[in-house]
């Protein structure tokens, strides 16, 4: 159960269902409800096969360029912590609208549901316990995020704009925290010390 918890939670942080959700309703508010369904299924799916991928190849990834796991965490750690910030402070995608299919990849599948942040702590738990428990974290979350999606108009009916806000940005603490996290265990992995 520990196990589970500290594969899911960072990857369920650094989606951020909520953080996502009113993006989600803004891009699709002009579709049908077959229509979102369908962009939600579409999202979903892509997310769920590119992040299998970066899980499956993420450390020949690193092999290949020469990179170590606590290299990756300092880098990756960093990383989140600039986003967490970039969203504290309010920079987002709302404003921007696809028409047709090709929103359900971009921007949704990529880079709102599997962003720089998701990936890098995808790559992160298939180098810290294993890829079978980075899969099954990224189908749970991606399975939530899917019913989130279909759901999207009554949860923002029942939470109201305002709460699905301040949710995602207690979500980015979380994320910031985290980030910390890593650059400070990538940073003892470096120097040899035992955390």
């Amino acid at each position: 159960m520990q196990t589970f918890l500290l594969t899911f939670i960072p990857l369920f942080v650094a989606i951020d269902v909520f953080g996502v959700l009113p993006t989600f309703s803004a891009l699709t508010e002009r579709l049908e409800e077959r229509q979102r369904a369908q962009v939600a299924l579409k999202s979903c799916f892509v997310s769920l096969i590119v992040g299998g991928l970066f899980v499956v190849f993420g450390n020949a990834v690193f092999i290949f360029l020469g990179i170590t796991q606590f290299d990756f965490m300092v880098g990756g750690g960093i990383l989140l912590f600039l986003i967490s910030v970039s969203d504290i402070l309010g920079a987002n995608l709302e404003g921007r609208r696809v028409e047709g299919d090709e929103l359900a990849i971009v921007p949704l599948a990529m880079p709102l549901i599997l962003g720089p942040a998701s990936i890098t702590t995808l790559i992160l738990i298939s180098s810290q316990f294993s890829k079978c428990w980075a899969l099954s974290s990224l189908v749970i979350n991606i399975f939530l995020v899917y019913v989130a999606f279909l759901l999207s108009s009554r949860i923002q009916k029942f939470l109201g704009k305002g709460t699905n806000l301040a949710i995602g940005k207690i979500a980015s603490l979380f994320l910031m925290a985290i980030a910390v996290m890593m650059v400070r265990k990538g940073i003892y992995g470096i120097l040899g010390i035992v955390s």
